[in-house]
C-alpha cells in the first residue's frame, strides 16, 4: 500500500503586489483570520501584518535606522509573552517557519506583500496596554532575507516613516 502525503502548495508571493488576506492568503494556507500575526497549521509560514491599525492597541511598527523593520509582538492586555505567535516569531528558524511581511492598505482586506525576513533579534520595551495600562512590550527586529533591500520595502518604509 502507498501511503498519499499532503502536500501544501508552494509558497509564491511577489514584493510589491496586492493580495486579499481572506481570498488569496487564508483560503490557501490556513492561520488565523484576525491580528497580526498568522501561524497556518498546513504550511511552514508564518504571515505578519503590519500597518497603522496597530496604534489603537499600542502597537508601533516600523523601520529602524539599522536597516531592520520594528515589529510588536501580539497581546493586548499585560505584559508580552513569549506564547502563540510570538514563540512563533522569535523561534521560526529553529521551526524550519518563513516570516512573510504584509502592510495593511485603506482598501478593506487587502495588504501589499513587503518580503521575506528573519527575525535577528528582540528587546522589550514599556508600553501602554488596551486598559492603559503600563506593560512589558516585545519588539522583533526582523531583516529582510530575500533580494536584500527590496524597492517595496523602501516604499513601505518611507510611508510608515511618515505616520
Amino acid at each position: 500500500m502507498i501511503e498519499q502525503e499532503t502536500m501544501v502548495q508552494v509558497c509564491v508571493f511577489e514584493p510589491g503586489a496586492i493580495y486579499n488576506r481572506r481570498r488569496e492568503i487564508h483560503a490557501h494556507y490556513g492561520g488565523q483570520r484576525q491580528g497580526g500575526i498568522s501561524t497556518p497549521k498546513s504550511a511552514p509560514l508564518i504571515f505578519l501584518f503590519t500597518g497603522e491599525s496597530g496604534d489603537q492597541f499600542g502597537y508601533r511598527d516600523g523601520p529602524r535606522e539599522d536597516g531592520t523593520f520594528a515589529y510588536c509582538g501580539e497581546g493586548q492586555l499585560g505584559d508580552m509573552g513569549f506564547v502563540r505567535g510570538n514563540l512563533a516569531i522569535r523561534d521560526h528558524i529553529a521551526s524550519g517557519r518563513d516570516l512573510l511581511l504584509f502592510e495593511k492598505l485603506r482598501r478593506v482586506g487587502f495588504y501589499r506583500f513587503l518580503g521575506y525576513f528573519t527575525c535577528v533579534g528582540f528587546e522589550y520595551q514599556t508600553g501602554l496596554d488596551r486598559a492603559g495600562n503600563s506593560r512589558r512590550v516585545i519588539i522583533f527586529h526582523l531583516r529582510p532575507t530575500i533580494g536584500g533591500e527590496a524597492p517595496e520595502l523602501q516604499e513601505a518604509v518611507s510611508r510608515l516613516s511618515a505616520l
